[in-house]
């Protein structure tokens, strides 16, 4: 029993190299990109942080209105114009399309959504 915190840790550090390891470079997204998003009425500022060091690009999110700011964007992928961005602790997914001139992107958050139906 004794061992068992190691092997947790271990095993915890196994994971992380192998995501470090895959990860590689989106070109052309670099920067940051503000934008709003309306969800019921309600307005919210979001900007993602997009940086490539060393080969490796990596992604934050903020919503600033909600105090919310370093969210790890996982799965950052750009096939032609196409841009993927997945924020897991949000449950949130931008698909968009990158414009031409590289100065922005258009497309579509969402977020799942839980729903309970009963019968009347």
């Amino acid at each position: 029993m004794k061992r068992l915190p190691h092997l947790i840790a271990s095993f915890g550090l196994a994971i992380a190299l192998a995501g470090a390891a895959h990860a590689q470079t989106v070109q052309g997204l670099d920067g940051d990109w503000t934008g709003k998003l309306e969800i019921q009425g309600v307005t919210l500022t979001i900007v993602f942080h997009v940086r490539t060091v060393d080969g490796k690009t990596t992604a934050t999110m903020d919503s600033p209105d909600q105090g919310a700011v370093g969210l790890e964007v996982s799965n950052l992928k750009r096939e032609g114009q196409k841009v993927r961005l997945e924020v897991p602790i949000a449950e949130g997914l931008y698909e968009a399309t990158l414009a031409a001139d590289g100065k922005s992107i258009s497309g579509t958050w969402s977020q799942p959504r839980p729903l309970v139906m009963t019968k009347n």
